[in-house]
């Protein structure tokens, strides 16, 4: 079977909702007089997570910043315990944050209208070539690579997932066009990927990949 792209996430979302038991639980302790202020949080938490439960919300990778994620949860794992106001605050920006982590846009794009035909089709072409991507990368992390390998790797992998976010919302808001050409020579790099067995020409595959997304994303605003 195929690694999951989600994995990751969802082993931060399971850290998140304990961090969050934890010091719900601490609070209780501390202002069981404050029943009502508790219960609102105690909803808050219930409702932000309880989209991660439900199937659909998986069903495309979902793009998030890992070591911002962790940092919040270090964050709120030291948020006052003592201080409800101060507390309830902490909890707010924490919860915000898990609210705020997106699905991609081009999950339901065929229900927007107003992204041009091409653009739709090289959408779903760079959706594709992802799912080809993430597994492999996934696949060569887990069998053991040498240091220098891995940090190759992790950088070119690293530029893609901003790449690819960039050039999907250009192309969701045809900020940038599409060409058919460019469809067919994305398919060729999805094949290639496919192929490539060896961890060092799929890093290679992967930067020249990544050198063709950038010259077709829009200049980044300053």
């Amino acid at each position: 079977p195929m690694p999951d792209p989600n994995m990751r996430l969802k082993a931060i979302i399971h850290d998140a909702k304990l961090a969050c038991r934890y010091k719900l639980g601490q609070a209780t302790e501390n202002f069981s007089a404050e029943e009502e202020k508790l219960n609102t949080l105690r909803e808050k938490i219930k409702l932000t997570f309880r989209r991660f439960d439900e199937p659909e919300t998986w069903a495309e990778p979902i793009a998030f910043d890992e070591v911002y994620l962790l940092r919040q949860i270090i964050w709120l794992n030291s948020a006052p315990e003592d201080d409800l106001d101060a507390f309830s605050d902490a909890m707010d920006t924490f919860l915000t944050t898990f609210r705020e982590l997106h699905t991609p846009r081009s999950r339901n794009i065929f229900a927007e209208g107003g992204t041009s035909t091409v653009n739709l089709l090289m959408l779903n072409q760079i959706r594709l070539t992802r799912q080809t991507i993430e597994p492999k990368v996934a696949g060569f992390k887990a069998g053991g690579l040498e240091p220098e390998q891995e940090e190759n790797l992790d950088d070119a992998n690293g530029s893609y997932q901003t790449l690819f976010t960039r050039y999907r919302d250009a192309l969701v808001s045809n900020e940038t066009s599409a060409k058919k050409t460019d469809v067919i020579l994305f398919k060729r790099f999805d094949e290639a990927f496919s192929r490539s067995e060896e961890v060092e020409e799929f890093t290679e595959l992967l930067r020249e990949y990544n050198d063709n997304i950038e010259k077709r994303c829009p200049e980044p605003v300053p």
